[in-house]
């Protein structure tokens, strides 16, 4: 086992689904390779399940519309969120923004993120945002109607946590209620 692989710790089933997914277009070794070095990137703040559908969201391989669950246009109650949901959509008021954060990646860029809470029907959700992503909130009002599109879970610490990704997409004001 190569160290990058190794870097992954035990494959879990998701992981394993998405690495056969891989393997329809490159080899198993080179896809966790990437996938160990955007864990490594990221701090270790994304799971491999997250880092290989970023990989194969790269490769047009993506499986999104297979793991997004149908009952994903119903509002889910922030105690209800639970690791592994993607596409999810979070809408509301802004409370707030935390001051933004910076960490330095393994390859030595430098990275952001930051915190915005939101009020929406049916509780508080505390989103987690990257780098430009975070741009679409500074400077929007608190009480300003917000609409994050394409977030996506997972656990941390025992708890669950939404954040942006790659395709998500931050609206507020009039343009977050055109839908």
């Amino acid at each position: 086992m190569t160290p990058t692989m190794a870097g992954l710790g035990r494959h879990s089933e998701e992981l394993e689904e998405l690495i056969e997914r891989a393997e329809q277009q490159t080899d198993k070794r080179s896809f966790l390779e990437e996938v160990g070095e955007l864990v490594r990137a990221s701090g270790e703040l994304l799971t491999p399940e997250v880092a290989a559908l970023t990989v194969l969201d790269e490769m047009d391989a993506a499986p999104h519309a297979e793991l997004v669950a149908p009952d994903y246009a119903k509002v889910l109650a922030p105690e209800d969120i639970e690791p592994g949901l993607d596409g999810v959509i979070v809408e509301g008021e802004l409370l707030g923004v935390e001051p933004t954060r910076t960490f330095q990646r393994d390859d030595g860029s430098t990275g952001f993120v930051t915190d915005a809470r939101v009020k929406g029907d049916k509780g508080v959700y505390e989103i987690t945002m990257w780098d430009d992503h975070i741009q679409d909130v500074v400077g929007v009002d608190p009480g300003t109607f917000v609409r994050f599109d394409g977030l996506y879970t997972k656990e941390r610490r025992d708890e669950v946590e939404l954040h942006t990704g790659r395709d998500a997409r931050i609206r507020s004001g009039e343009d977050a209620r055109e839908d």
